[in-house]
Parts: C-alpha cells; sequence; structure tokens
C-alpha cells in the first residue's frame, strides 16, 4: 500500500507537490492541514548515492472524486487497521498522520 506521492517540480513548495500529487493519482483535491513529519531515506545499495527526504501532510479533501490513474493499479478507501502490506516506513507515516487528525 502506498500514499500519493512524487518528486517537487522546479519551483515547487512541498505543499504544492503534495495538492498536485494528490490530484495527478487520486483525482481527489486536497489542502494541506499539517505537516505531520519529515522523513530521510539515506543513501544505500538499494536505492542509490542519493538521500531523499519527504514530507508527509495530513490533507482535508476539498473536492473531486477518487479515480486511479496511470499510476494505480486500484484505488480504495482503508482504515489503518485493515491495510495488510505496507510500503516501506508508510505505516509509520499513516500511524502519525492518525494521531495528528485524532488530536485536532
Amino acid at each position: 500500500m502506498v500514499s500519493p506521492r512524487g518528486a517537487t517540480e522546479p519551483g515547487e513548495s512541498p505543499e504544492e507537490t503534495a495538492v498536485r500529487e494528490t490530484r495527478e493519482e487520486t483525482g481527489l483535491s486536497v489542502r494541506p492541514a499539517t505537516l505531520v513529519g519529515l522523513n530521510t531515506r539515506r543513501p544505500d545499495t538499494e536505492y542509490g548515492p542519493h538521500s531523499h527526504v519527504s514530507a508527509t501532510y495530513l490533507c482535508e479533501i476539498t473536492g473531486g472524486t477518487l479515480r486511479g490513474s496511470h499510476e494505480s493499479d486500484d484505488l480504495q478507501w482503508w482504515t489503518i487497521e485493515h491495510v495488510t502490506e505496507w510500503h516501506k516506513d508508510h505505516h509509520k507515516f499513516a500511524i502519525r498522520a492518525q494521531k495528528e487528525w485524532m488530536d485536532e
């Protein structure tokens, strides 16, 4: 299971990247509400010689319709407890976002 993600385009802020990638990959329009965390993947033999920094946002859905794209096989709403397969540390990121949402 992965959530919308992607590389920041030149001149684009991390928040703008979250909005664009979510729209491209899910058809949903969102507004980033809270920066949940910054995560670093250090260089290694699996991913290459460069570090990777990702930003995780808790977002509010503002419009659109859930639909797939060329980057997805299938889209569905799941609770965290019902996801059986996670990509790398994404379970940890989802738990952080859920905690932020519950604390609001």
